[in-house]
């Protein structure tokens, strides 16, 4: 029965080979689109899920910050005797060069820690004791590639790494490469006791030096929600004997090490996290490009009820059973599906290099050995099998023997109802999907376009020389000015500045400060950076009261320039009445308010303005910033390489252009839309595939209709509008129900961005003007070529 249920599938798929190729080539994009977005997912899903206790890890934050207080992770684990253990990880704040004979390289993946990271977390350490490693001063761990890069075969145990040319550090563990899936990604480990001998008791006792990522692990079964009430409660307190204001209170939490790459989105993240939002939305698609290649099917066989009610009728005359033709359809279906997958593994591996490298993935399927995925995707297989062959199994098995033979298969609108149905869902989901991916292209576009209220165009930065080869600080000062006065005759080179951090960067250094004569509460937090007299000019910062810093003023060293959010937030009612104001910062010595400068984009638009304070520090070692002419960039960069070695030998000339720099904190965004734009388009693709199926029947259908109506006088245009005006009005009925309910999402999802654009007319009018030509081009062949037939031809069709 089986072998003649597959021969008759296959006479029946050969017999209509383009409305099979449809159904299959839907199927299959569906399923390989599916596959590769849960590839996507489970990747996004695996992150830190290789710790082997990563269910009894959590974070501690503070605040809106994904760092906390020196202090914190020893108190909190003395505090509470669920807490086995904890590390904290300092970040270096100075991207450090090391060096082993003639190869130097400046670290930026490098964090100062201690061996319990080894405890709690399982990085898998190759060589080197975990539990000594990192206990002594001056000790590193390297990665293997790292250890690689420095030694080449040479054994790097026990070797020693120069950094920044004055301190030695031992090597004392080599590691495996942090995995990819991992949100803390490190190439070099330093011993935190270094900092311990540097800065004294503060590196573990300070409640107000902040930086430090803290991660503790406790007893299984311990209650996550009671854990958070009591750190906060406890936070509270230690602020209020510390005596920060209660205004000012940094509240601590706890998150679990597993949803930290997915749902932290905090200011100081060790890395650019993802999204948890995304990954559902992903999600989501993928089930609607599957539905949508199974509504084809079902649209497709139902369309052709009356072309194969003959064959029901002669099967039921010979014998047949409904029972036995439900069987039939139903095999038919399973058929499809069969093909439509075998053709969706082929898709996938052939893709899944290219998309692996288009969405930072593994390049092999990872679900691949995961037996859960298997069973839980045989079982969707299986459900849409009958969920795509059930119906139509039904109408074709019910049709009257007789009247099948006679051609007469009941109402004129069997299955009609439900073919419209699916065709506005079809709709549907195009218009939410095209809707979607332009307000997420044109949110990106707005926070990468928008004023920053500064100028990053045509700006290529340097990198701090760390490698100080002079013997005081009026030599190293003497060596920089020459340095700039050098670059500066490089044919190309404009403004020249000198500064601590650059626009894009995560300002780390933070402090306190409250206007003189103020009360604590008063205090606010305030970012700092240190500047030179040209970095407002150079970055055309809009001063709006007071002045720049000047050489020719030598108070200006106790003077500071406010941002006017900063202004805001200490109180003063208007940028000129802040001028010539005492402003308590770091020590009790009062500066300055010499400037006011408007608010600028320091980070990225998905942050809002953070207070910022100018100290002018001219001889700071900070970043060279210059301004350069974009007509031969690669010449200027090789002048400056040359300069460079020359000046500061040992440090390598590391570099980049600022607006690179700069919209890299756009990472994960751009790597959202380019993922919801890709399977919107293959969900859109799939949806014309079955377009162009109906287009195909309705016109066939409408052969003789097509040929009464030419005789008659009808011209091509009222032909062509016959066969398409009843696809636009499902199209702008699938509108008016999918947009405003869409609507309410992405309102919520652009409600997370503090500039965000407004949802204008052409959110309704965008996917509606494109579905509309996107069906017109589809459905455009088969109306084109019933309405150029020749007439005699049509009233002669049966």
């Amino acid at each position: 029965m089986l072998i003649n249920y597959l021969k008759n599938a296959i006479r029946i798929i050969l017999k209509r080979k383009t409305i099979s190729v449809i159904n299959i080539l839907g199927l299959a994009v569906g399923i390989a689109a599916c596959l590769l977005i849960l590839h996507y997912a489970a990747f996004e899903l695996s992150y830190d899920q290789f710790h082997k206790n990563l269910d009894n890890i959590y974070r501690f934050r503070g605040g809106d910050r994904a760092d906390i207080a020196a202090a914190a992770g020893q108190a909190l684990t003395e505090e509470f005797p669920e807490v086995l253990d904890y590390v904290r990880l300092l970040r270096a704040g100075s991207w450090g060069i090391y060096s082993y004979k003639d190869r130097y390289f400046r670290e930026a993946k490098t964090f100062s820690t201690s061996n319990s990271l080894f405890r709690i977390f399982s990085f898998k350490l190759l060589q080197g004791d975990r539990e000594t490693v990192l206990t002594e001063p001056n000790s590193v761990v390297l990665t293997e590639s790292t250890a690689k890069k420095y030694f080449g075969d040479e054994d790097p145990m026990g070797k020693v790494l120069r950094y920044n040319g004055r301190a030695d550090y031992k090597v004392v563990g080599i590691m495996e490469d942090v995995p990819k899936n991992s949100h803390l990604k490190f190439d070099l480990l330093a011993s935190i006791e270094t900092l311990r001998l540097r800065y004294g008791d503060d590196t573990d006792n300070s409640w107000t030096i902040w930086g430090f990522y803290t991660y503790i692990q406790v007893e299984s079964g311990t209650d996550p929600v009671a854990l958070e009430h009591k750190v906060q409660e406890f936070s509270k307190r230690k602020q209020k004997e510390v005596n920060r204001p209660e205004s000012f209170w940094e509240i601590y939490h706890v998150m679990p090490l597993k949803d930290i790459h997915l749902y932290s989105s905090y200011v100081s993240e060790a890395e650019e996290n993802g999204s948890g939002t995304a990954i559902k939305f992903l999600l989501i698609i993928a089930f609607l490009i599957i539905i949508i290649a199974w509504c084809n099917y079902i649209n497709l066989s139902t369309a052709r009820s009356l072309e194969r009610a003959k064959e029901v009728g002669v099967r039921k005359v010979v014998g047949a059973s409904r029972r036995q033709l439900i069987r039939q359809f139903l095999f038919e279906s399973f058929v499809l599906n069969i093909l439509g997958a075998g053709l969706a593994v082929l898709i996938m591996e052939l893709a899944l290099s290219v998309f692996s490298q288009f969405s930072g993935t593994p390049a092999m399927f990872i679900l691949l050995e995961d037996i859960r995925f298997w069973i839980g995707f045989l079982a969707v297989f299986v459900f849409g099998v009958f969920l795509s062959g059930l119906y139509p199994a039904f109408i074709l098995s019910s049709f009257q023997p007789v009247s099948a033979i006679k051609g007469n298969t009941g109402p004129a609108s069997r299955g009609v109802i439900l073919r419209k149905g699916l065709v506005v869902f079809q709709f549907m989901v195009s218009a939410a999907l095209i809707a979607g991916t332009l307000t997420v292209y044109k949110q990106i576009s707005h926070m990468i376009n928008s004023d920053l209220g500064m100028d990053i165009e045509q700006t290529l930065v340097l990198q701090r020389p760390n490698v100080i080869i002079d013997k005081s600080r009026e030599e190293f000062e003497a060596r920089t000015e020459t340095f700039k006065k050098e670059l500066e005759k490089i044919s190309g080179v404009g403004k020249i500045s000198r500064s601590m951090y650059v626009p894009g960067d995560d300002v780390f250094m933070i402090n306190e400060g409250q206007k003189a004569d103020e009360s604590i509460d008063a205090t606010i937090d305030i970012y700092e950076i240190q500047m030179d007299d040209n970095f407002i000019e150079m970055y055309d910062l809009k001063l709006l009261a007071g002045r720049n810093f000047s050489r020719e003023f030598s108070t200006d060293s106790s003077g500071i320039i406010l941002n006017d959010t900063a202004r805001k937030l200490l109180g003063w009612e208007s940028p000129e009445s802040a001028i010539n104001q005492k402003f308590i910062y770091q020590t009790k010595n009062p500066f300055t308010v010499v400037g006011v400068v408007a608010d600028y984009h320091q980070e990225s638009l998905k942050q809002n303005f953070e207070p910022l304070v100018f100290l002018y520090r001219p001889s700071n070692n900070g970043h060279y910033s210059v301004k350069i002419k974009t007509d031969n960039p690669m010449g200027i960069i090789a002048a400056v390489k040359e300069l460079w070695d020359k000046f500061y030998p040992g440090n390598p000339c590391d570099y980049f252009f600022l607006d690179d720099h700069y919209n890299r904190q756009y990472g994960s965004d751009w790597q959202f839309l380019k993922m919801f734009g890709l399977f919107s388009l293959l969900a859109i693709f799939v949806a014309c595939l079955g377009l162009l199926g109906l287009s195909l029947f309705n016109t066939v259908q409408r052969t003789k209709e097509i040929g009464i109506r030419k005789v008659l006088g009808a011209s091509l245009s009222n032909i062509i509008f016959m066969l398409t005006k009843d696809f636009f009005k499902l199209i702008i009925l699938a509108n008016l129900i999918a947009l405003p309910l869409f609507y309410f999402y992405l309102n919520k999802w652009l409600g997370k961005y503090p500039f965000r654009i407004g949802i204008g007319w052409w959110f309704f009018t965008a996917p509606l003007v494109l579905i509309a030509g996107i069906t017109l081009l589809v459905i455009s062949y088969h109306s084109l070529k019933a309405a150029t037939s020749n007439p005699v031809e049509a009233l002669r069709y049966e």
